[in-house]
C-alpha cells in the first residue's frame, strides 16, 4: 500500500512539474513577442521621422569641399541646388548636383541612421566633382544630430560628414542635369570648309621617267 502511495505521489509530482514548465513556456512567448514588437517600433521611429521628413535638406557644408589648403574649393553655383529628401515610407530621394538619386533608409535607434544602396542617373555635367563628394560622404553617415541653428549634421562616429539646412519642398526645383554637349567646330561663311587634296606621293622604289617635250 505504501509503495502504491509513493508511486502515486511521484506521478502527481511529475505532472505538476510538467504543467509548471508548460506554463513557463507559455508565459515566455509573450515576452519574446514584446521584444520583436519593440524592435519593430525602433525601426523608423516616429520621433526621428518627424525631424527628417516633410522638408528638403540642402547642404551648407560637405567634408572635403574646402579643397587642399583652402584652394580648389568644390562648390555649386547659386542656380544649382543639391538636396536630400526623406519620406515616411523609408525612401530617400534627392539631387546631387548633376544626377537625381534615390534609395532607402532606416532609423534603427534614437538618431541612428542607415542608408541602403543609393542609385542615381548617369548623366554627365560640369559639377561631377561636387556630386562624387556629396554621394561619398552621404554613404558613410551612421547617425545625425540637430544643432542649435536647427541644421542637421550627418555624422560618422564623431566626424561631421555633411551639414544641411532645411528648405521648404515647394521651393526646391526638381530638374534634370543638362546633358553634356560635344563641341562643334565653327563654320566659315556658313559653309563647311573642304579639306584640300593631299598631293600624291611617288613610290621611291620605282624609276622616275621624265616626259620629253614634243616639238
Amino acid at each position: 500500500m505504501n509503495k502504491f502511495l509513493m508511486v502515486l505521489c511521484g506521478v502527481v509530482t511529475a505532472a505538476v512539474i510538467s504543467g509548471c514548465c508548460m506554463m513557463l513556456d507559455e508565459a515566455a512567448q509573450p515576452k519574446i513577442q514584446q521584444i520583436v514588437e519593440r524592435h519593430q517600433q525602433q525601426v523608423n521611429r516616429a520621433e526621428e521621422l518627424n525631424i527628417l521628413c516633410g522638408k528638403a535638406w540642402v547642404p551648407v557644408y560637405i567634408k572635403g569641399q574646402e579643397g587642399v589648403d583652402g584652394k580648389n574649393a568644390i562648390t555649386l553655383p547659386a542656380n544649382v541646388t543639391a538636396y536630400v529628401e526623406f519620406k515616411r515610407d523609408g525612401k530617400i530621394t534627392g539631387f546631387a548636383g548633376v544626377n537625381v538619386f534615390n534609395g532607402s533608409f532606416a532609423v534603427t535607434a534614437p538618431n541612428r541612421l542607415r542608408f541602403g544602396a543609393l542609385v542615381s542617373t548617369l548623366q554627365a555635367g560640369p559639377h561631377l566633382d561636387y556630386e562624387m563628394l556629396f554621394m561619398a560622404q552621404l554613404n558613410d553617415v551612421d547617425h545625425f544630430e540637430i544643432n542649435k541653428a536647427g541644421e542637421i549634421e550627418f555624422m560618422k562616429r564623431n566626424m561631421l560628414m555633411m551639414r544641411c539646412k532645411s528648405v521648404d519642398l515647394k521651393k526646391i526645383v526638381r530638374k534634370s542635369a543638362p546633358k553634356a554637349m560635344t563641341p562643334v567646330p565653327p563654320e566659315v561663311n556658313g559653309k563647311v570648309t573642304e579639306k584640300s587634296a593631299a598631293p600624291k606621293k611617288s613610290n621611291p622604289a620605282l624609276p622616275t621617267v621624265e616626259k620629253s617635250k614634243i616639238k
